[in-house]
């Protein structure tokens, strides 16, 4: 299952292992409803300094991998 982020009318926010289809849950904190909220990662493509971030995250798997290779 996947991971979620919800949050209720209070402003508490959560994360919960739910199935995709889950619209709400019960607040952890106070026990309202919490509504999912939209998904805070994604790819960003905006360019800064003539740099795409795309290739700033490749580079960074690739370091990622070799620090993994290395350590194995």
């Amino acid at each position: 299952m996947p991971l979620f982020d919800f949050k209720c009318e209070a402003g508490h926010t959560s994360e919960h292992f739910v199935s995709s289809d889950t619209k709400e849950v019960d607040c952890t904190e106070c026990g309202l409803k919490a509504v999912k909220q939209l998904s805070s990662f994604g790819t960003w493509t905006e360019k800064h300094n003539g740099i795409s971030s795309d290739n700033w995250v490749k580079k960074r798997e690739q370091k990622m991998a070799n620090d993994r290779k290395a350590n194995s």
